[in-house]
């Protein structure tokens, strides 16, 4: 069993690094605290959409208490042990360049805005060009009862993924 463990992590590193995502490879090597950053969000929601999986975009503070609740109690195990395709951006960030889903270079402020997002944590469930396939989870309205949302539009999104 633990061959199979240390075997899924070289497998989620390679496929991190392999199709854009920056080295926040944090909780595949036994540190929890961050999720990984796109360079490019049509890429990452290509790569997603042929495993099968939709994107899930979590759009960040700084500082954010809950979006930590929801990072390392949630998202983190989801992509350890389901394979969920999780990318993260801030809010607040004027500065860290990305590319949106038309390719063109901006930050990943100007990304929450073009999605209308106002409030973190947010998540969005993307197929492969990009659009919503399942209603966002907009802050974290009850502690217990979280990953039962989560779960049930990360499956209501996969049944989506074109």
């Amino acid at each position: 069993m633990a061959a199979t463990y240390i075997g899924r992590r070289n497998v989620l590193q390679h496929l991190l690094l392999t199709f854009g995502f920056q080295p926040a490879l944090s909780y595949a090597q036994g540190q929890i605290n961050a999720l990984p950053r796109s360079k490019s969000l049509r890429i990452s929601a290509q790569e997603a959409s042929r495993q099968g999986q939709p994107l899930v975009l979590m759009v960040t503070l700084k500082g954010c208490p809950w979006c930590d609740f929801v990072r390392n109690n949630h998202l983190l195990p989801l992509i350890q042990e389901r394979g969920i395709f999780v990318v993260e951006i801030d809010l607040g960030n004027t500065v860290l360049p990305i590319q949106d889903f038309s390719d063109l270079q901006t930050t990943h402020k100007a990304v929450a805005q073009g999605l209308n997002v106002r409030r973190a944590p947010t998540l969005l469930f993307l197929n492969g060009a990009g659009a919503e396939i399942a209603p966002r989870l907009v802050g974290v309205s009850s502690q217990d009862y979280y990953g039962v949302y989560l779960e049930q539009r990360i499956d209501a999104a996969r049944k989506l993924v074109s």
